[in-house]
């Protein structure tokens, strides 16, 4: 089954998206179709096409479904802008050049919203409400105190989710304009656990450079439970290091994973939205590859580490993996 956006209706967007960049002076036009060329990849499959799957299954127009897609595109890059200057990504020369793009795809995406809802609509109210928390997000949990991945519940769980926030406006604006705000809350909460998922396995992904700049991270919460601060960074190097080659190597870790992911499945959606429900399949089957792998890798390690030792009668596993962009994202 093939759940990627129609050729026509991508080429109208990307078409439409450069076109935004044609008047901005040339670092900043060059700069933003770098950036277009990184996210229009299969890695960004659920960014791009949720809003085109839940329009096509809303029985909207093609030219709305299409101006939608657009909307998320414009959106997306706002908010992948924003993260890279806040996780320190983006380097010193081209930090300005970020700022500036950044401040023009937000406004861009929100002239292309006023095209379809004027500023009375209750629209707006989402748009405000899951920015607000994609900024809780981005700011995250605070380092310095230590929050162990076994102390979690709910709350901090939807804490990780809010970094991915954003993906629900333009859920927003299909049911919206199809007048199914019934359809809103469930799918809403069906994306907060797969967000959940999408993010404990970026952490695994990011754990070490995460850990070098101090930032909260679940996977070393997982394995320490002191604060992950400068004090604390050889501590909790040394626990996440035990853990993945002596301990269980992120298996528990990794049942937290597919256990948000069927919780995304399970819920009931007033919307039938299969392409949704294979997409999270496709994210459970990667991760479950990742995990493997992962096991393999460190077996290898000590395999090799007993062969020096003993000799070259220990088996050696598999060899180590590459995760570039995060293991979802392949």
């Amino acid at each position: 089954m093939d759940d990627r956006i129609p050729d026509q209706t991508l080429s109208s967007v990307r078409a439409n998206y450069l076109a935004t960049l044609r008047d901005l002076p040339p670092p900043l036009g060059d700069f933003g179709c770098r950036l277009l060329r990184q996210l229009d990849s299969p890695q960004w499959t659920l960014e791009w096409a949720l809003p085109y799957w839940l329009a096509s299954a809303l029985a909207l127009a093609p030219e709305i479904s299409t101006h939608l897609v657009l909307c998320n595109a414009l959106g997306l890059s706002y908010i992948r802008l924003e993260d890279d200057l806040a996780d320190g990504e983006i380097p010193e020369p081209d930090r300005l050049p970020a700022l500036l793009l950044a401040h023009h795809f937000y406004q861009t995406t929100v002239l292309n919203y006023l095209e379809l809802f004027d500023h009375r609509s209750p629209f707006w109210r989402y748009f405000k409400l899951w920015l607000e928390d994609w900024v809780s997000g981005t700011l995250g949990f605070d380092a310095s105190k230590p929050l162990p991945l076994s102390a979690y519940d709910d709350r901090d769980y939807l804490a990780l989710a809010q970094r991915g926030a954003p993906l629900k406006i333009g859920c927003a604006a299909a049911c919206l304009l199809a007048d199914r705000t019934d359809a809103l809350d469930p799918l809403a909460g069906a994306l907060d656990h797969a967000l959940v998922a999408m993010v404990l396995l970026d952490h695994l992904d990011d754990w070490d450079r995460d850990l070098q700049a101090s930032r909260y991270n679940a996977f070393v919460a997982s394995a320490s439970d002191l604060p992950q601060t400068p004090a604390h960074r050889a501590t909790n190097r040394a626990r996440v290091l035990e853990m993945l080659y002596l301990g269980d190597r992120g298996a528990s870790y990794m049942e937290r994973i597919r256990e948000r992911l069927k919780l995304a499945g399970d819920a009931q959606l007033p919307v039938k939205l299969d392409q949704f429900s294979r997409h999270l399949g496709t994210l459970a089957t990667r991760a479950t590859a990742y995990h493997d792998d992962l096991a393999q890798r460190h077996r290898a390690v000590l395999g090799k580490a007993a062969e020096t030792l003993f000799g070259p009668c220990v088996p050696v596993g598999a060899p180590a993996i590459t995760a570039k962009g995060g293991p979802l994202r392949q």
